[in-house]
């Protein structure tokens, strides 16, 4: 009689085997079922399953048993890029691109169309009529230049400024005047935004937990980011990946996320990031552009003289200089049309944008108020308001009748799970947890004795 061989495996091979057993086994699973799938020893299932609840998107749920149920949804990997992010990155770096070239273009254009203009206004000046010509004073053209560079005839090689009858002037303040060409980029591509912090919503959390005696429930991060318990979920074992965190079923079956090492200081002057509750990341509308109205009315109405201008120029040009042919015609029409053409399609499309975003703003903005009724209610019953009815889905709501016949939703999870953690924590040893203890290696011999504090 044959006896079944022992087998040994790496974690590495364990993982392997147990992906491949799991792969799609959608729904959720207990460990017997993970054992019985991959045929490995429980020990070595129990231990690989807490790695593969870190590497792929995954969900805890316990039974009123207290039998914890796994859920992977596909064994998707943490830090897989779906082909939406990828088309959305693409789209950005384009974007970009897009947007760097047409600053070029535009700054190129406004140097080539400015010489141009230099030309022109010299040919006007001195290559007319005959007659024309022992007229002294000529038209002044000076603010053509000013619509360019505001201050040229106030450098120093004009010697200061001067006012009408030359006399000087004090120096104008120009300290933190935007240049033109800036107020220009801002006109069509809208303010520079600074870059996201990708670590701010992290430390938020990391600030709740240690507000919070080191635990929470997903029911807290509904209330901070206003997710559905789904997302809140998933997001939760992930944070028990990235920061050693341990799941604790109380005996009502609810999951409480414990974080203890993250209570461990040795500065009492380090202050964590406050967080935010949901209802307090009200989106605003985005301004268009950082520049005074007046500047916009300037650059605006600039674009939309040369618009006009490109429609007659290359007859003006063809009958006044003789340049006839293709190539001037795009020079003087076609070019500057499809020029400024985008130049203000550009900042219309950027305002219509806006326009459609703010339905989808003051939506989002809804919800998150109406996340903050069905948190502070408590399980309470709540009217079916129309806001409150669309999270029936997202946040467990279940349908009831009021006193009076009405229609009301109740949301029993925030209370039950509010009420687990103050049970976890009445058993805890918080102040234990905290304790970093003595300093024993290293450091001053004089303060071995104690752990070292912030000096005041």
């Amino acid at each position: 009689m044959t006896a079944i061989e022992l087998k040994t495996y790496t974690d590495d091979e364990t993982d392997e085997i147990l992906t491949r057993a799991l792969r799609g086994k959608d729904g959720r699973l207990t460990k017997a079922d993970a054992i019985t799938l991959s045929g490995l020893p429980a020990h070595l299932v129990d231990d690989s399953l807490d790695r593969l609840l870190k590497r792929y998107k995954s969900r805890l749920e316990v039974t009123d048993d207290g039998e914890l149920l796994y859920t992977f949804d596909g064994m998707v990997r943490r830090d897989e890029i779906t082909l939406r992010e990828r088309l959305r990155a693409v789209g950005r770096w384009l974007a970009r691109a897009g947007m760097w070239a047409f600053k070029v273009w535009i700054t190129v254009t406004l140097i080539v169309y400015f010489v141009v203009f230099v030309v022109v206004l010299l040919a006007a000046m001195f290559g007319g009529r005959s007659d024309d010509r022992d007229n002294r004073g000529g038209p002044d053209l000076g603010w053509i230049f000013w619509l360019f560079w505001p201050d040229w005839r106030y450098g120093s090689t004009y010697g200061g400024y001067r006012d009408a009858y030359g006399r000087r002037l004090p120096p104008r303040d120009t300290k933190g005047r935007k240049k033109l060409i800036q107020a220009v980029y801002d006109f069509v591509f809208g303010p520079v935004r600074p870059a996201p912090d990708k670590l701010a919503d992290e430390r938020e959390v990391l600030g709740f937990l240690r507000a919070h005696d080191g635990r929470m429930t997903s029911t807290d991060l509904v209330a901070m980011f206003g997710w559905s318990y789904r997302q809140a979920e998933e997001e939760s074992t992930r944070l028990l990946a990235d920061y050693d965190g341990d799941p604790e079923v109380t005996d009502d079956g609810v999951i409480v996320y414990a974080f203890p090492k993250l209570l461990k200081s040795a500065d009492a002057a380090i202050v964590p990031t406050t967080p935010k509750m949901a209802w307090e990341r009200v989106e605003t509308r985005p301004e268009l552009t950082s520049n005074k109205p007046s500047t916009d009315t300037l650059v605006g109405g600039f674009a939309v003289f040369n618009l006009l201008v490109s429609f007659f120029a290359a007859g003006w040009a063809r009958t006044r200089f003789g340049l006839a042919g293709p190539v001037w015609d795009w020079f003087f029409t076609g070019f500057p049309l499809l020029f400024f053409t985008l130049f203000l399609a550009i900042p219309g499309a950027r305002a219509l944008a806006r326009k459609v975003g703010d339905k989808r703003r003051d939506a989002r903005n809804r919800r998150r108020q109406a996340v903050k009724r069905i948190i502070e209610a408590d399980g309470k019953p709540l009217p079916a308001e129309p806001d409150v009815e669309a999270l029936a889905l997202d946040l467990e709501g279940e349908p009831d009748l009021g006193a009076g016949g009405d229609k009301v939703l109740k949301f029993p999870r925030p209370a039950e799970e509010r009420g687990a953690a103050k049970k976890v924590l009445a058993g805890t040893d918080v102040a234990r947890e905290k304790q970093i203890g003595k300093v024993i290696f290293g450091g001053d011999d004089a303060e071995a004795e104690e752990p070292k504090q912030l000096k005041r």
